[in-house]
């Protein structure tokens, strides 16, 4: 969040109060990147079923048969070791320009792909940068670790077994860092 908080204050020029504008969301790159490795560590969606339209092949001996239903995973490509050097760790800066992480582009795969691509992909990510970005200057977050924090509950979206246990304390001087 420092980090976070360091660099809206920069891009605002010390005034948390300047409106937010897609040109200032252009220069969140730190928060660009906590953006996208939040949502790589923990996508919101792992599975993502679809009906066959038309028989097509998978590999050179299975070809799904139309009607079928595919229910891929994209857990295990945002996940991947060759792609993600420890995969299991939270690391933003994974995602610096040319990196091998922002250059995987079939990995990360949080939004679909091809045809499938979600079409709100852009404002998730936008919102997604602003949100984070204004709440870091007004707020400070106290998040309550537990044995359970990083265990994962399956229902449709994953979320930690422990529900997530966070403090918003409302910071006396949102231009400081």
């Amino acid at each position: 969040m420092r980090k976070i908080r360091e660099e809206q204050l920069s891009i605002r020029n010390g005034d948390p109060s300047v409106p937010l504008t897609t040109e200032l969301i252009d220069k969140m790159h730190y928060t660009n990147m906590v953006v996208k490795e939040t949502l790589r560590y923990r996508p919101p969606v792992i599975m993502v079923p679809y009906v066959v339209k038309k028989s097509y092949p998978v590999s050179d001996s299975y070809t799904v048969p139309k009607g079928a239903m595919v229910i891929p995973t994209l857990y295990p490509a945002l996940h991947d070791p060759e792609v993600y050097e420890q995969p299991e760790e939270f690391i933003p800066e994974r995602w610096e320009e040319g990196s091998k992480a922002s250059e995987a582009k079939k990995n990360w795969l949080v939004f679909g792909t091809g045809t499938h691509v979600c079409l709100g992909q852009t404002y998730v990510m936008t919102s997604f940068a602003a949100l984070i970005g204004k709440a870091s200057m007004l707020v400070d977050v106290d998040h309550k670790v537990t044995p359970l924090s990083e265990q994962i509950k399956v229902f449709a979206t994953i979320f930690p077994k422990d529900d997530v246990i966070l403090k918003f304390t409302k910071r006396p001087d949102p231009s400081k860092v």
